[in-house]
């Protein structure tokens, strides 16, 4: 059975082939993915198509080049019972297939050797599973064996980290194994993976929107968006930190996942966070959190601000490890010896004797009964404890026997600096060592460098080692992003089940929630040499300077009646409330360091007071100290405390009759200590208020309580206002508010109190400016809801005109700028007034006063819009602020106002600053940019084309390009570029208008060279100055040019076009202008080459262009034959010119691409090709003229000649180009045309000469082409470039059937000279003809170099060519001469040797006819 086509089918191996000696067949494995197109042997047994296959890395480790088709598709035959046809993708007449909506779901073959992907199941739910998966097999088969050849290692391991994680995200999404939250960040990291991936590997930069679970953008979506992520992804390595995510709080999550000790049942661990200070000093951040090792240990450390994290060495993990061990005892005295000449025995003994008759005079019989205090703050049981015989035998047996029940001691810390991880928001695991201070005589253990431990434990020249007794702690800790804590656990309760809160101690933030918590740190204990206790009867009680090893505090909560407060003690933030909390055990010379959090009752605070107890276990007491937390109205200022050491016995430590303590008589306070001759001992400890109930300021304290002040004394406080520190304020702002507006209802009509409160207002609304505090939300919360002072609306206002009234004054201008920059705030509680007030009300008098609101706000207006037409240079500064903040007082007047008044307002204001210049004018283009950004305002459609209209009318006097295109003409074209993006938000035809400015910009850009820089301004900006990241790597590209380039792309979207009446010289500028945007855009001047997705998305906007400028051009630019002169021949040439070059994009190529690249490409732009073919069919008819019916009858063509044969043969090279393609449709319309041209130029000349040159020069260009990039044309795509000459044959079928036809035989010798050319310019040596033995029953196929027919270059030899064909023969002489191939060679330059013999008989007859017809003129 003979070879016969088959529609186009894909089909899958089900059984295995191993090929025989025949090299045409192809071995299967079953799932390899088949393309079948013949069908033929014995009984239809064997089919012949293409292998799409995975090569093997092996088999891909060459050295030459590799190319997507070389690589994965093989051709050949194979079995027909191997295969099972899954689907039939052409038609019996079409081999192209085109997608439908009945089979969307399956995948077609944009070409017909190529397979688009393996769409799985959940591609439209998890899109990105499918795109990891391209990207993984295209980076395996095109980039690591080249990795490998160059032994590039270090690259390698990077591709292979990356592969690593996007190979366990693609399981994680398609396991579904993720919460929503932890899903979107597996999305977002694998897309940016992927791009990391693509630029690491010198590959072209495809976007995929992580907030579209990683979709890739098409054409179909918002190119402005893909302009952005484009720039992004293609410079950056990491997204930016948008505006919305800097306003989140950062948080820690901490996992204990394993303890290295043998005593693990012991050890009990705390965390914390510490900050490191600029002056060096530290600081615990967080609550302490303890692990336990009997379940899981999981911590959040919550709310911490961008600067917490804003550089590394400032935030640091501190863990202790502290075990229970037995109190430590003072060290053996040393052997008493025989005395030295020198009389130190006396001396010795002398100071024994003195030492024990002082333990006598304290040791009385009647304390027996009462543990009582001696000279040291000890307590006793019996004379002979403290005067022990240290010559007994038994002594030994006591020092061996524990001293008391065992107490916690630290036995290490370890530090960690994770300032990084959270800036970077990527997840760390890490082994914390933890270190303990060296013996002296230990050299080897010591080591270099111990971080952060010397400034933690302020101790000096002091040397740590390893811990033996704790080797190594694996943490791991998770940054994460978010509002509040509690919203992040809810969203993530998988990963964050049963764990633990540890607060940030203060506020990172204006808090939004209630909280009341006290943080007491309890340092150490000081006593100086020869110190002494203080104490009430004796003055002061000498310590005795003895060891103190296991010092230890015991801290209680108590009120002024002596009643303990209990169960408000939290030692961590997972330990449980306690009313006694005792310390670690530590020696004198060390610190506890211990932060406890207290949280006592409101109604308690002020009548609470700490007490403090010092022992030396397992000792009684033998020291107290005591601090009230109430100073004057106020709780006591944050700090260091130096508390006074009182020594514990009965005058002390007992109560009076009506349970007052004895201790709180005494002095608490170490400073307030007079100079003594002893020095007295101390307690070191630091507080610190994080509470929104209490104020640690006396001035609020005094505006709390204005009713009890005097006038004098309250415009004091009111002075003294602007003066308290801004956390004070934000921590009460309701209640500052509160008493602010009460003492202006109060003081209404006073101008010196209303100015002052006005002021005062002012400047704690200028508190949400300050980056510390997130002040806005409270501020608007406040004016929504806890509002109440409805009628301090006139005394505002008339603060405010006054204001105005004299902003010539400096401190009043600075007053107004102030107000400027808090207008948006002001103004809402200015609107609440009137809001509350427009209620129904009995007091009808304050009903009247706001009758006349409405003018008097009008009349403020009126006097800003003076403001800002005066060109007085002392205003610059308000104007400006006022430009910047005006719109965001818009929505608040749409409580008051009407919206058109509102939106007349706002109109005004931008035309009263009309005349602005310098920066002034780059701030009102901002300000229009805001207003696009408010919806409210423009909801009605009406209302949104006023504002588009308007927006016409501001930009038209920024567009104009100039000869000098300075850099702030760049910025107001990218602010204008904003606003145009901004409206495309809706689209609406008449944001068509602003087309013409933007393209003719475009044209004043282009020309402009390209700087690189190391800088992204971030495309589209909404402020000014424009935010910028630092790259790593120099790039080329404008932003401006990128900008209008995507707005050229989004605004050709929009249908219906509106028509434009423009003069004919405009209108062809117009278009001349667009179409040179069009060959920018292809041509990669807007963008670099690498930005793949923005290049493709941009050949669709260009189809839509050029479909635009055809209908022009049918319309203005195609005269009737009486006005043929009229033709415009250059416009119509720019048009096709731009239109081939848009078919012919290399960017469009499918067939030669990789699989993620193809993929791609043929994801965002569909088949531009095909369209652009159809384009190129209409308007080529459309140039020609009614053919005559015996033309219809004998080419079957319905329009020829007319304008057509003005382009011919200029166009006909480029015409070759589309004959040549692969792709079908685009083949099919070459053909056409070309038939059309040759008919053309056969009627007007009968001779095909032209047209043949031009051919000739066409396949020389391919050569080149070739020659440059080192490859030649494969055998699939030599059959494939030969089908259009038969195509070619068959369109003039109608003439074939008259063999004297003479348009027929110089058709057959030009199709014929094609042919053979072809096979020259392949440069492989192999026969075409050979390939129709292929087609025999038995299959095989016969390889091998056959000799090119002796008549490829005897044919060409007796033609009359031009340049081009002699510098065919040139090249090829050069590579037969490369090569060896001497015989050829000499061939070759018999060719060229005849070329010139032809040209020059040729001149000669032209000669001598010319002087033929000279003679008969004469």
């Amino acid at each position: 059975m003979p070879w016969r086509p088959i529609p186009l089918s894909y089909a899958i191996a089900i059984y295995p082939f191993q090929p025989s000696s025949a090299p045409a067949e192809l071995p299967l494995q079953i799932g390899d993915h088949l393309y079948v197109i013949e069908q033929g042997g014995k009984d239809g047994a064997w089919c012949r198509g293409y292998l799409v296959q995975q090569p093997s890395l092996l088999s891909a480790l060459t050295t030459g080049n590799r190319g997507a088709s070389d690589a994965r598709v093989y051709s050949g035959i194979f079995p027909r019972c191997c295969i099972e046809i899954r689907e039939q993708l052409g038609h019996d007449d079409e081999h192209y297939a085109h997608p439908t909506a009945q089979d969307s779901d399956k995948p077609q073959a944009p070409v017909p050797m190529l397979k688009i992907g393996d769409e799985s199941p959940t591609s439209a739910s998890e899109p990105l599973v499918d795109e990891i998966s391209s990207c993984l097999r295209e980076w395996y088969v095109s980039y690591l064996p080249g990795l490998v050849l160059r032994q590039d290692y270090a690259r390698l391991d990077r591709v292979s980290e990356i592969v690593t994680k996007l190979d366990y995200a693609r399981r994680e999404l398609l396991n579904d194994v993720l919460t929503a939250q932890e899903r979107i960040s597996v999305r977002s990291e694998a897309v940016w993976d992927l791009v990391r991936g693509n630029k690491l590997l010198g590959a072209e930069v495809i976007v995929r929107n992580p907030e579209q679970k990683g979709r890739l953008l098409t054409a179909g979506d918002s190119v402005i968006e893909m302009t952005k992520l484009q720039s992004v992804m293609s410079v950056l390595d990491d997204p930016p930190v948008t505006k919305q995510e800097a306003t989140r709080m950062h948080h820690c999550m901490l996992e204990v996942k394993s303890i290295q000790t043998s005593d693990v049942e012991n050890v009990n661990l705390s965390f914390a966070l510490y900050q490191k200070a600029v002056d060096g000093t530290i600081s615990q951040l967080s609550e302490t959190f303890t692990a336990s090792t009997s379940q899981d240990s999981k911590a959040l450390f919550a709310d911490l601000s961008s600067r917490d994290i804003s550089s590394e060495g400032r935030l640091f993990l501190v863990s202790r490890a502290s075990i229970p061990e037995p109190p430590r005892m003072a060290p053996a005295p040393i052997a008493e010896t025989p005395p030295p000449r020198s009389g130190t025995f006396n001396k010795t003994r002398e100071s024994l004797i003195k030492r024990r008759s002082s333990n006598m005079v304290f040791g009385s019989k009647r304390n027996k009964e009462r543990p009582d205090l001696r000279e040291n703050g000890h307590t006793v049981a019996s004379k002979q404890e403290l005067t022990p015989d240290l010559s007994r035998p038994e002594d030994t047996e006591a020092r061996n026997k524990p001293l008391g029940p065992p107490v916690p001691r630290t036995v290490g810390y370890a530090t960690y600096d994770i300032a990084a991880s959270l800036k970077s928001g990527r997840g760390e695991a890490f082994e914390l060592e933890f270190l303990t201070v060296a013996a002296e005589d230990n050299e080897e253990e010591k080591i270099a460098s111990p971080g952060l431990l010397p400034e933690l434990l302020q101790v000096r020249n002091v040397h740590f080692a390893r811990c033996k007794r704790l080797p190594a702690v694996r943490i791991e800790i998770t940054p994460f992003l978010s509002t509040d804590a509690e919203t992040l656990i809810r969203m993530n309760p998988t990963s964050m089940h049963m764990i633990t809160k540890c607060q940030r101690i203060g506020f990172s933030e204006a808090p939004t929630r209630r909280r009341s918590d006290i943080y007491l740190t309890i340092s150490r204990v000081t006593i100086q040499q020869n110190g002494a206790y203080s104490h009430p009867q004796f003055g002061a009680v000498p310590v005795k300077p003895t060891p103190m090893l296991n010092l230890q505090t015991t801290m209680e909560l108590r009120d002024s009646t002596g009643k303990r407060l209990g169960r408000c003690i939290h030692a961590s933030a997972n330990g449980p409330a306690v009313t006694a909390l005792r310390t670690h055990a530590v020696d004198l010379d060390n610190m506890w360091n211990e932060t406890i959090c207290i949280r006592l009752p409101l109604e308690k605070v002020a009548d609470a007071h700490v007490v403090l107890s010092v022992a030396d276990a397992p000792g009684f007491p033998f020291a107290l100290a005591w601090m009230p937390l109430w100073d004057k109205h106020a709780f006591r200022r944050d700090g260091q405390h130096s508390l006074i050491l009182h020594a514990y016995d009965k005058s002390t430590s007992t109560f009076s009759d009506t349970g007052k303590g004895m201790y709180l008589d005494l002095p608490w306070d170490h400073a307030d200590i007079k100079e003594k001759e002893v020095p007295i001992a101390s307690l070191k400890i630091r507080t610190q208020l994080v509470s929104t109930e209490f104020s640690q300021d006396r001035t609020l304290a005094s505006l709390f309580n204005w009713r009890a002040l005097s006038s004098a004394s309250l415009l004091d406080t009111l002075q003294k206002l602007v003066f308290v520190a801004e956390v004070e304020i934000v921590k009460q702002l309701d209640e500052v508010l509160d008493a602010l507006f009460a003492i202006l209802e109060y003081k209404a009509g006073t101008h010196r109190f209303e100015d002052l409160i006005f002021n005062d207002i002012i400047f704690v609304l200028g508190i949400v400016h300050d980056r510390r505090f997130n002040l806005g939300p409270l501020v608007e919360r406040y004016a929504d809801e806890h509002f109440k002072a409805p009628v301090v609306a006139p005394s505002l206002v008339r603060s405010f005109t006054r204001l105005m009234q004299s902003v010539s004054d400096p401190q009043s201008a600075r007053d107004l700028r102030a107000l400027f920059k808090v207008g948006k705030q002001f103004m809402r509680l200015l609107m609440a007034t009137y809001w509350h007030h427009s209620k129904p009300e009995k007091d009808g008098e304050a009903q009247d006063k706001h009758n006349s609101f409405q003018e008097d706000m009008k009349a403020v207006f009126f006097g800003l819009q003076m403001m800002m037409r005066s060109e007085t240079p002392a205003l610059v500064g308000s104007k400006t602020l006022l430009t910047q903040n005006f719109h965001s007082w818009l929505p608040e007047l749409l409580v008051v106002y009407p919206k058109e008044d509102v939106i007349d307002l706002a109109i005004d204001i931008v035309d009263a600053c009309d005349e602005a210049t310098g920066k002034l004018s780059l701030y009102r283009l901002v300000l229009i940019l805001n207003y696009t950004k408010m919806d409210k305002l423009w909801e009605d459609d009406r209302h949104w084309n006023i504002l588009i209209e308007n927006c016409l009318r501001w930009l038209e006097l920024h567009w104009p390009g100039e000869n000098d295109l300075t850099e702030q003409w760049r910025d107001q074209i990218r602010l204008c570029s904003s606003i145009v993006a901004s409206l495309l938000s809706r689209p609406a035809p008449t944001l068509h208008g602003f087309l013409p400015a933007i393209i003719s910009t475009c044209s004043n850009l282009i020309v402009q060279p390209q700087t690189k820089h190391w800088t992204l301004s971030l495309l589209f900006p909404d402020a000014y100055p424009f935010a910028s990241r630092v790259t790593e790597s120099p790039d080329s590209f404008d932003e401006a040019l990128l900008e209008l380039s995507a707005l050229v792309s989004e605004i050709i979207k929009i249908q219906p076009i509106p028509s434009r009446k423009l003069s004919p010289e405009r209108r062809t500028q117009c278009i001349s202008q667009a179409l040179e945007l069009v060959r920018s855009l292809l041509s990669n001047i807007t963008n670099p080459p690498s930005w793949l997705s923005l290049h493709v998305s941009h050949h669709t906007a260009a189809l839509r262009i050029l479909s635009y400028v055809a209908k022009e051009l049918e319309e203005y630019y195609l005269p009737d034959p009486e006005d043929a002169e009229t033709f415009n021949l250059e416009l119509w040439k720019a048009y096709f010119d731009t239109a081939l070059s848009l078919v012919s994009s290399p960017a469009l190529t499918l067939e030669i691409f990789s699989e993620q690249k193809r993929r791609a490409v043929w994801k965002i732009s569909g088949d531009v090709r095909q369209a652009g073919a159809d384009l190129l069919r209409h308007s080529w008819s459309m140039l020609g003229w009614e053919a005559a019916e015996d033309d219809q009858r004998r080419y079957n063509i319905t329009r020829l000649g007319g304008y057509q044969v003005q382009y011919v043969p200029s166009l006909v090279g480029a015409v070759i180009g589309l004959c040549l393609s692969m792709h079908e449709g685009l083949r099919r319309v070459g053909v056409e045309i070309l038939q059309t041209m040759i008919i053309s130029e056969w009627a007007l000349s009968e001779d095909l000469t032209p047209i043949e040159t031009e051919v000739i020069g066409a396949l020389n260009a391919i050569l080149q082409g070739r020659a440059a990039s080192a490859t030649s044309l494969s055998g699939n795509e030599i059959v494939a470039r030969k089908l259009f000459v038969g195509e070619l044959l068959e369109s003039f079928n109608t003439i074939a059937n008259q063999p004297d036809d003479a348009l027929w035989s110089t058709l057959e010798g030009l199709v014929s000279t094609i042919e053979e050319m072809i096979d020259l310019l392949s440069g492989n040596g192999e026969e075409i003809d050979g390939e129709q033995e292929n087609r025999k029953s038995n299959g095989t196929r016969r390889n091998g170099s056959v000799e090119l027919p002796e008549r490829s270059i005897s044919r060409l030899e007796g033609k009359v060519y031009g340049d081009q064909a002699l510098q065919m023969y040139k090249q090829l002489a050069e590579e037969y001469e490369r090569t060896g191939d001497y015989m050829r060679l000499a061939k070759t330059h018999r060719a060229m040797a005849r070329i010139h013999e032809t040209r020059a008989t040729s001149r000669l007859g032209n000669r001598e006819n010319g002087d033929d017809l000279n003679e008969e003129g004469e």
